[in-house]
């Protein structure tokens, strides 16, 4: 029994270091860059639920911060204390590779020097188009944007959706982009018939596609080399935030995404979840490669 009364000290002075390990012990303010009921809050909110349920006394405060497409919260959020009590909740699209490219000269953020505890999910994004578009396939909209002198307008909420757009190949057409606060407001302009296209997340027009009011000529999900870009949620700490910081999101948030019921309401709202992601270091790797797929970086 030496194995086993050996196995319960080790269990049991682990279980002491987590109990010295760093808590919070004030509401911990949660900065977004987009609009009330984005994906990112909605995201976050459903992880914090659990969190909250796993830590009694726990608080979250949001902080509806919209602007230039999440650059004015991630600004705010570095310029915080790295004291565990302010968080931000970005865009991966944006924050690794969409604000350099068109937000580069407000952008005073460097995710690189931050620490991503978890991601939160991963949505694919869906070139959609009104019903009443003769546009039915990749390859007829492809083809339309060769051929056709009228304008295209396609309808955006910036972000990984103007990367989208970018990545269609629309330098020598007549395509336009046309933005919106966010995806479901391009799903309604769209439904609308303000413009004829839209790029928008999966998730936002499943509704509207049952009902007939709006149709989905393809998706991220089908890695089309012309229509491949995906979006995701992540935590973002304050440069210089200490490791048993870090160590706590990790663990906790952490443990919501592998809780069935993130997963259950994850796949409601077509994001998928990858429960690797739930280390600093690993995450690190996976949002280079992915400024490495869509800027060459």
């Amino acid at each position: 029994m030496t194995w086993l009364k050996t196995l319960l000290l080790v269990l049991l002075s682990v279980a002491s270091a987590q109990t010295l390990a760093w808590v919070p012990d004030r509401p911990i303010t949660v900065t977004i860059g987009y609009a009330a009921g984005s994906q990112n809050e909605m995201a976050f909110t459903q992880a914090a639920e659990i969190v909250k349920q796993n830590n009694p006394g726990i608080a979250f405060v949001l902080a509806i911060r919209p602007g230039v497409d999440g650059v004015l919260a991630n600004n705010h959020l570095v310029t915080q204390p790295a004291n565990g009590l302010s968080i931000g909740v970005p865009s991966i699209a944006a924050t690794v590779v969409a604000n350099d490219r068109w937000y580069s000269n407000v952008k005073h953020y460097n995710w690189v020097a931050c620490s991503i505890p978890v991601v939160l999910g991963e949505t694919h994004l869906a070139l959609i188009a009104n019903p009443r578009s003769k546009i039915n396939t990749l390859s007829d909209f492809l083809f339309l944007l060769k051929t056709t002198r009228q304008p295209i307008n396609i309808a955006t909420s910036g972000g990984s959706q103007s990367l989208a757009f970018a990545d269609l190949p629309t330098r020598d057409s007549n395509a336009n982009e046309i933005k919106y606060r966010n995806s479901a407001e391009v799903a309604v302009a769209v439904a609308g018939n303000q413009t004829e296209f839209g790029i928008t997340a999966v998730g936002s027009v499943m509704e509207l596609v049952k009902a007939k009011q709006l149709k989905i000529i393809t998706t991220s999900e089908k890695q089309n080399p012309n229509f491949r870009v995906t979006n995701g949620f992540m935590l973002m700490l304050p440069p210089g935030t200490s490791s048993d910081i870090v160590e706590w999101y990790e663990q906790e948030f952490g443990r919501a995404i592998q809780d069935p019921r993130y997963q259950q309401w994850a796949q409601l709202n077509n994001i998928s979840v990858n429960t690797e992601l739930r280390h600093n270091a690993y995450n690190r790797q996976y949002l280079y490669a992915y400024q490495r797929k869509f800027s060459g970086k």
